[in-house]
């Protein structure tokens, strides 16, 4: 990959180079079996503009069938159309074997070697369509390898810069079939009503204009209301310019198809969708604010928003109710979203109402303090500024309005044992551990335990146990290594073991301890009956 350095042309009569020595190094190069290092050489001899000498193609060739791999047909393309004869015909068809090895991911081809390799194999297959008068890729392979190399435009890093502005050159520059695409031009798909144009481009892959494109608008819908904002029939423009019809109450969102006509050489755009939007100057028009004591039905203020920012103070009692209009100018529209937010000074604490709207397009905000001042306010009190927020897509900016400041006052019934500030530390007490008998005790107890064994073994003592019949057979140890290990286990039970971990450890040893145990007293009853 680091091979591609070397194909920056030198362009002549910019920059002097000394070419002492360089011309014998660089053609030592030309016999080595690496194909990256008979690329290099073979560039640098041609940017330099010295002579390259016995052709390298097809031991070039016989490398990259070899390899197998994108990068080293890649590279045979490249070199292949350096040098003054016809490419061989198994070199030009594989072309598109190896463009079929290209992984599709939406509208975009690439291969597994990332932006690199894709470059790299269309500077080659580039190079050898042009050689051979015809394009060796079709015309959705070469829109869909652009797609990919567009769409690494904003990625970091001076690597990826230089070959997505090498895909982008050669994408651009080739003579069969050069990709494009429409754009918009200086964002004028956002119009307002002083907007003349809506002004759109067929471009190359490197973002120049083709000046001799058409560009028509086939269709310019609104999905909400219907309405077209250029008409129902398809409109064209040698220019991309399109001339906008008066806008007075076309305010809203349009979808936009469009496609493009280009001459010979260059390959049609995809039909693009663009979102349009016809925006306005919002404004609050005839606003009032009242505040109304509900118990004996006063007005406790009645203004006009003009004179904001207004103050006032409420209670329980109190009713907030403001009304107000949005107009564009020429009349009052309907938005998308319109509330109040009541904002503590104190706490940040913020409360929002939304505004409704009657068939008049007239918005009102009402709030009952009695009712909202548990569950909206969490029952906390204090002066709240007050501001009317609007917004919707169609207006150039979303609108906030200073209305003013209330002085919310709460009995102290109501206000809650938590408050928006912390609460005091909670600090845990966990139960004492119990008292536990001296030392002593536990000895004496389990000493206790011990003993009824102990007195087992004096009395077989002095009764004169006979131990001499014990047979030392695998059945008799096994049997009574068994029985002494079944009580071990019993023992790990009681000091902790889970009863899982005993039963499956207890069913091991007990088949073992119950066949040892069978073939021992069968062995005894055998010996009683030969004594006999």
């Amino acid at each position: 990959s680091s091979g591609i350095n070397a194909e920056l042309p030198l362009r002549p009569g910019k920059c002097s180079v000394s070419t002492s020595g360089a011309e014998d190094v660089l053609k030592s190069e030309l016999s080595s079996d690496s194909l990256k290092k008979i690329f290099k050489a073979v560039v640098a001899l041609n940017n330099l503009g010295l002579d390259l000498g016995e052709s390298v193609l097809p031991k070039a060739i016989d490398i990259a069938k070899k390899e197998d791999t994108v990068m080293a047909y890649s590279l045979a393309y490249i070199i292949s159309s350096m040098y003054n004869e016809e490419v061989p015909q198994d070199l030009l068809d594989s072309v598109e074997d190896i463009a079929h090895r290209a992984d599709t991911i939406g509208d975009a081809l690439s291969f597994d070697g990332g932006l690199i390799e894709t470059v790299m194999f269309l500077k080659g297959a580039l190079a050898c369509s042009v050689k051979a008068e015809k394009s060796l890729l079709n015309d959705e392979m070469i829109q869909k390898f652009s797609n990919y190399v567009l769409g690494n435009k904003y990625k970091q890093g001076l690597s990826n810069v230089f070959y997505l502005l090498s895909g982008l050159d050669v994408l651009s520059n080739n003579k069969l079939a050069v990709p494009t695409r429409i754009i918009i031009l200086e964002d004028s798909n956002v119009m307002t009503r002083e907007t003349e144009f809506i002004k759109l481009s067929v471009v190359d892959p490197l973002g120049q204009s083709i000046h001799t494109a058409k560009v028509t608008i086939k269709s310019s819908m609104s999905p909400l209301t219907g309405q077209s904002l250029f008409g129902k029939d398809p409109i064209n423009s040698s220019t991309g310019e399109f001339l906008l019809p008066k806008i007075t109450d076309r305010r809203g969102i349009y979808n936009l198809e469009v496609e493009g006509g280009v001459p010979t050489g260059y390959l049609a755009p995809a039909n693009a969708k663009f979102p349009a939007k016809v925006v306005v100057e919002g404004k609050v028009s005839d606003g009032k604010l009242k505040l109304v004591d509900t118990d004996d039905n006063r007005v406790l203020l009645d203004s006009d928003l003009s004179q904001a920012p207004l103050q006032g103070k409420a209670s329980l009692s109190t009713r907030f109710v403001l009304d107000f209009y949005v107009s564009d100018g020429a009349e009052n529209i309907a938005i998308h979203q319109a509330f109040v937010r009541f904002t503590n000074v104190k706490t940040g604490q913020e409360v929002h109402f939304v505004a409704q709207a009657d068939l008049t397009r007239k918005y009102t905000v009402d709030v009952h303090f009695r009712s909202s001042a548990a569950k909206a306010f969490k029952s906390v009190g204090g002066e709240y500024q007050v501001q009317l927020v609007l917004g919707d897509p169609t207006l150039v900016t979303s609108i906030t309005k200073n209305v003013g400041s209330i002085n919310l006052v709460l009995p102290e019934s109501l206000i809650p044992a938590s408050s928006p500030f912390p609460k005091p530390e909670i600090t845990h007490v966990f139960r004492e551990k119990e008292k536990r008998p001296p030392q002593v005790v536990s000895f004496v107890f389990t000493g206790l335990v011990f003993l009824p064994a102990v007195i087992l073994l004096v009395m077989w003592g002095k009764l004169g146990a006979n131990v001499s019949n014990f047979s030392f057979s695998l059945a008799s140890v096994g049997f009574h290594v068994g029985l002494l290990t079944i009580m071990a286990i019993y023992v790990n039970f009681y000091l902790g073991v889970n009863m899982f971990t005993t039963m499956k450890c207890l069913s091991l040893v007990a088949v073992v301890t119950f066949l040892c145990g069978n073939r021992l007293l069968s062995s005894i009853a055998s010996a009683r009956k030969a004594s006999k």
